[in-house]
């Protein structure tokens, strides 16, 4: 997806060498080209036979993935390089910019795998004796994210 110039560029933190239009360029062209890549990759998640899926979507190859979307470290030296610069209170900004944008997305991805015709297709068993068992939560969602982690852990990794 991204050429050696624009990897250099976004492995840059502190974008020396490249002047402020040079920057704004690279930072548009990063967030068109990933825009496409979601795209394309949403494509053949839906599209691909299961054996082709297999090789690109898997716990190797998405966990790094997950890992960078979800994580927000509260930790000042485990903050962004963005945060660790700014003064403050467009520190403190960002970072409550960034942890809702982070508590969407896990809401979004609950959401998802939770969502009660999913769970029970994943994990059908785990979902009746959640259910059986009076762990009917509140949220459904909840439940069926429960179910398919508890069977997730059942499975070689």
């Amino acid at each position: 997806m991204l050429s050696k110039s624009m990897k250099k560029y976004v492995l840059n933190k502190e974008k020396n060498g490249y002047s402020k239009e040079m920057q704004n360029v690279y930072d548009d062209r990063l967030e068109v080209y990933a825009l496409k890549a979601i795209k394309d990759l949403t494509l053949l998640a839906d599209k691909l036979p299961e054996a082709q899926q297999a090789g690109i979507f898997n716990d190797k190859t998405m966990g790094p993935l997950f890992r960078s979307l979800f994580k927000f470290l509260s930790e000042a030296a485990n903050q962004p390089q963005s945060i660790q610069k700014a003064d403050k209170k467009t520190g403190e900004e960002e970072k409550q910019e960034r942890r809702s944008r982070v508590l969407l997305l896990c809401h979004e991805a609950v959401n998802e795998i939770g969502d009660t015709m999913n769970a029970r297709s994943l994990a059908p068993y785990e979902m009746n004796v959640l259910l059986f068992a009076g762990q009917n939560s509140v949220l459904p969602a909840l439940t069926g994210t429960n179910a398919v982690y508890i069977k997730g852990l059942s499975l070689d990794h």
